[in-house]
């Protein structure tokens, strides 16, 4: 073979070669090139969906009816809790950040019928503890952290009235100090945990009146008015009782009722139009609907009960930053629809865009927003009772994707190498033949 037909078959080789590893690495990768093609280039609601990652269903304990995401282990990161009704226990999922999963899998042991479990300071030690609300056996499970040990000290139970249904943590009378709040939906009262600063423990409870069958509790400034009150919906009235922090006589105000939707299974609260007040919202099953109450900051109460129709059968409503772009969304679960719907906020037009749908291998019934996997944005994490596993769907960082397809600089490098041989096989025939060296 003459040098020319030699550097010939080099050129067509590197040719054929580059060519190959391209089709291969587009064949390979089409989902994903396609996938972020829909992200950058296409702003349908439909696509949105695509700033999601696809749902993960991490195993839990037997029919998981309540999720939160929090640092239970007081390791810096965040990590999910699940409540399980018909295992009796709490599953917690703890990140590890070293091989970036959930895989670190347990149950603690709670009361009878677990409802709902929450993280946070429960003693008031700065350390995160876990609060269970045991609807069967009329308790809540308290499992405190222990520093020292770096593990949860053996349960806690304390007595409050029948049936506790959710449980939460705050600082509920204004005191600087966390307090424990359930409802006890049967029979129609909250039970209110106080922290005893002095003795360390928290005070028998007091029991507050509200309307028929109360389902979640809410604690948070509903009145704007920088004190904390608590907010319940009380399925079979139709309505949310309002409990108003009095700073002047510290002591609650009486209660104030408000009509929403038919069976208000969830209350949450906070800045849902981003105009700084916080406000509230009821997800109502049976009218299929959301009721929202905005703040109004000149009459210093709320405006007028605003219906937004939703997908059927509503049981959970949350508040947050679901697309990360800065601005609270709402988000709404249906267990019956297996779905999810987005409500993102538009803040050019003032208002929520139409919804973004999102069905499930699962029924979902709450929801939680939070940074699940620790990477700076926030997720969401549902509970499945249908296959006993939490729905976690991560967000997908849009930086990352700018990169187009995994691995691409590679691609980009062969591109160069194939270049710059080409070239120098070209300049290299080209001078042979002006010397007269090939015929």
């Amino acid at each position: 073979m003459n040098s020319d037909s030699k550097n010939k078959f080099i050129l067509l080789f590197l040719v054929i070669l580059f060519l190959t590893l391209f089709l291969f690495y587009i064949t390979t990768n089409i989902s994903e090139i396609m996938n972020v093609e829909s992200i950058l280039g296409d702003n349908n609601s439909n696509n949105k969906l695509k700033h999601w990652k696809k749902e993960i269903y991490e195993p839990v304990g037997n029919i998981p009816i309540n999720v939160f995401i929090g640092d239970a282990n007081n390791d810096g990161f965040n990590d999910i809790v699940s409540a399980n009704f018909r295992g009796h226990n709490i599953s917690i999922l703890l990140w590890n950040q070293s091989s970036g999963n959930w895989k670190n899998h347990f149950e603690l042991k709670t009361g009878w019928g677990p409802y709902s479990a929450v993280i946070g300071d429960a003693n008031n030690d700065g350390y995160n503890d876990i609060v269970v609300s045991n609807w069967g056996s009329d308790d809540i499970s308290i499992l405190l952290w222990n520093h020292t040990s770096m593990d949860w000290d053996y349960e806690l139970r304390r007595e409050v009235e029948s049936y506790p249904h959710s449980a939460v943590i705050g600082d509920v009378n204004d005191d600087g100090y966390n307090d424990i709040v359930t409802t006890n939906d049967y029979v129609d009262f909250i039970s209110i945990l106080l922290w005893n600063s002095t003795i360390n423990d928290w005070d028998p409870q007091i029991l507050i009146r509200v309307g028929d069958q109360p389902w979640n509790v809410f604690i948070g400034d509903a009145n704007n008015d920088g004190y904390n009150d608590i907010i319940v919906p009380n399925l079979l009235d139709n309505s949310i009782s309002l409990i108003i922090w009095n700073s002047t006589i510290r002591e609650w105000n009486n209660m104030i009722e408000k009509e929403v939707g038919v069976l208000p299974y969830w209350v949450t609260l906070g800045d849902a139009d981003n105009d700084g007040f916080n406000d509230i919202i009821t997800a109502n099953y049976i009218t299929n609907d959301i009721s929202i109450f905005l703040w109004h900051e000149l009459a210093e109460d709320w405006a007028p009960e605003y219906r937004l129709a939703v997908m059927n059968n509503p049981k959970c409503v949350f508040i947050g930053d679901v697309d990360n772009d800065g601005f609270n969304d709402v988000i709404v679960s249906s267990f019956d629809n297996a779905s999810i719907a987005i409500y993102l906020w538009n803040i050019e037009n003032q208002e929520w865009n139409p919804p973004i749908m999102m069905y499930l291998a699962g029924m979902p019934q709450t929801i939680f927003i939070g940074d699940a996997n620790n990477d700076g944005y926030n997720d969401i994490v549902l509970d499945n009772s249908h296959t006993s596993s939490v729905i976690i769907i991560l967000w997908r960082d849009q930086a990352k994707s700018r990169q187009i397809i995994p691995g691409y600089e590679l691609s980009i490098i062969i591109g160069v190498l194939w270049i710059i041989s080409v070239v120098k096989i070209g300049r290299r025939i080209k001078k042979m033949r002006s010397s007269k060296f090939i015929l």
